[in-house]
Formats: structure tokens, C-alpha cells, sequence
């Protein structure tokens, strides 16, 4: 299995292109967004089903999560939705401020 995502939908929300991991067909990205002090890298390792998300201010970390079992990621507008195959949904968001919550 893999996460079914769209790559552009995902490089418009972070306003740039992914670091690839290794090998590019291996399917490991770093994607990150830096608002003023506050910084987000999300790194999606496609094959594997895991996105793991660290948000930051001034370098010091506030949250790192790894979610596993990843069935798709879907943006709209300022908003990623990471859904599960467990029937979970995570809510990224940029704007007002950078965050994740769980539904």
C-alpha cells in the first residue's frame, strides 16, 4: 500500500517543493513552511504509511507526532486533512497560526 496524496496540492500549501530522501523512488519527502518563528517540516514516507509532523517556535520544538497507517492526505485551502485507515483524521493548518489537532 502507499498514501494517495496529490504532490501539487501538498507543494501549494507548503509554498515549495519536497526535499526527497535518499533514492527518489523510494518515496521518503521532507516538505517544511517557516511562518516568522514558527516552523513546520512534515515528512511523508509514502510506501511505508507514516507522516511524521514536527511544529516549532524559535527553534525549540512544540510538538513531533508520527502517524502511522495513512490511507490519503487532502488539502483545502489552508488546510491538510490526513486521514487513516483506522477512520482518524488529523487537521494541519498555517493560518492564523500553525497547528494540528485531531478530530
Amino acid at each position: 500500500m502507499f498514501i494517495k496524496y496529490d504532490e501539487y496540492e501538498l507543494n501549494s500549501f507548503f509554498e515549495n517543493e519536497p526535499i526527497s530522501i535518499g533514492d527518489i523512488s523510494s518515496g521518503k519527502y521532507i516538505y517544511s513552511y517557516v511562518d516568522c518563528d514558527f516552523k513546520l517540516v512534515m515528512t511523508v514516507l509514502v510506501y511505508e504509511q507514516i507522516v511524521d509532523i514536527a511544529i516549532s517556535y524559535c527553534e525549540k520544538t512544540i510538538c513531533n507526532i508520527e502517524i502511522t497507517d495513512i490511507d490519503r492526505i487532502e488539502r483545502s485551502e489552508d488546510v491538510i486533512y490526513i486521514y487513516t485507515n483506522e477512520n482518524k483524521v488529523y487537521v494541519l493548518k498555517k493560518k492564523p497560526i500553525i497547528g494540528l489537532v485531531q478530530e
